[in-house]
């Protein structure tokens, strides 16, 4: 099976879903002993590099682009394609915050920690509000 994992929450000082994001790919990589599991990292950011080592077993995409152009167009847009940016199919993408990635023909999966945005709207942005 062929995974994407956004993994951009990690780039920075981790906070909570970055760790998240982080431990679960650990995690993952760890129990692929049969490689069954083709597990590739999706990173993008004007400023912020994936910075290896990355698990073993693990492969990462790594664009140079603003990410506020990205989400913007990926959430606005629905484009483009995770396909189109990676240049590889993948049997499912999955994004560990509310904003999806669109995708020609993988599963979609999302993960939303918490709910407080919807009690707390002032506590976060406008893109994720939306």
């Amino acid at each position: 099976m062929r995974v994407l994992i956004d993994y951009r929450p990690a780039l920075r000082d981790r906070t909570g879903v970055g760790e998240w994001v982080h431990k679960i790919v650990e995690a993952l990589a760890s129990t692929n002993q049969d490689s069954s599991l083709e597990l590739t990292l999706f990173s993008c950011s004007w400023k912020d590099r994936l910075h290896p080592p990355l698990p073993h077993r693990v492969d990462s995409i790594d664009r140079r682009l603003p990410v506020r152009l990205l989400n913007y167009c990926w959430h606005r847009l629905e484009w483009p394609p995770a396909e189109a940016l990676t240049k590889q199919q993948f049997d499912v993408v999955h994004s560990p915050h509310p904003l999806l990635i669109p995708t020609r023909s993988a599963a979609q999966v999302i993960t939303i920690h918490d709910l407080d945005f919807l009690d707390h709207p002032e506590r976060t942005t406008a893109e994720v509000r939306r």
